[in-house]
């Protein structure tokens, strides 16, 4: 995405500066803008301003740029406020998997997991995780089908179970060496 402030007229006041997406993390200006888009309403036509990143996430409608800016940023805490040691950044984190029977998902030190579902067809874990933690912990995730063999689940955690392919598929998700 290019940033709609990447034109230079002279004399312009410079944008107010966006905050990280609060998605993916991103701080880069250039990958940070606003979107405008017209909008017919019973014969008007509408102007609605949206800031939004690279990753496709988008903030709330706004009436000008400089509101879409504001509500963006009251969404996204700058990723360079200063902390007090101690400091909690608890955030909800979406991990992404595969379909396997086994595999190893990178996590902050930490991360409490809280459920297990499918984003378009996807598996995917949402954790609760300290932001602050920069240390990543190696999880273990077995998936089992229903009526496949599962003797190596009984000391896992439970998860949760999610459907794919229109619920022709069902996987129980547990996380190996998690407390039950």
């Amino acid at each position: 995405m290019t940033s709609p402030y990447t034109s230079k007229v002279e004399g312009a006041q410079a944008p107010p500066r966006m905050n990280s997406c609060p998605y993916c993390g991103m701080e880069k200006q250039e990958e940070l803008g606003v979107v405008r888009r017209e909008v017919a309403v019973m014969k008007r036509t509408l102007t609605i301003f949206n800031g939004a990143c690279s990753c496709g996430a988008q903030g709330p409608d706004a009436g000008s740029l400089e509101e879409a800016i504001e509500k963006w940023n009251s969404r996204a805490a700058p990723k360079d406020a200063k902390q007090k040691a101690g400091d909690c950044q608890l955030t909800i984190w979406k991990f992404p998997f595969r379909i396997a029977d086994e595999q190893e998902i990178d996590m902050p030190e930490g991360a409490k997991i809280l459920s297990v579902g499918t984003q378009y067809e996807r598996p995917c874990i949402w954790a609760l995780v300290n932001s602050a933690r920069n240390r990543d912990e190696p999880r273990t995730i077995l998936m089992r089908g229903t009526g496949h063999p599962a003797n190596d689940t009984a000391n896992a955690r439970f998860i949760g179970t999610i459907t794919m392919s229109c619920g022709r598929f069902t996987f129980h998700v547990f996380e190996k060496g998690g407390s039950k």
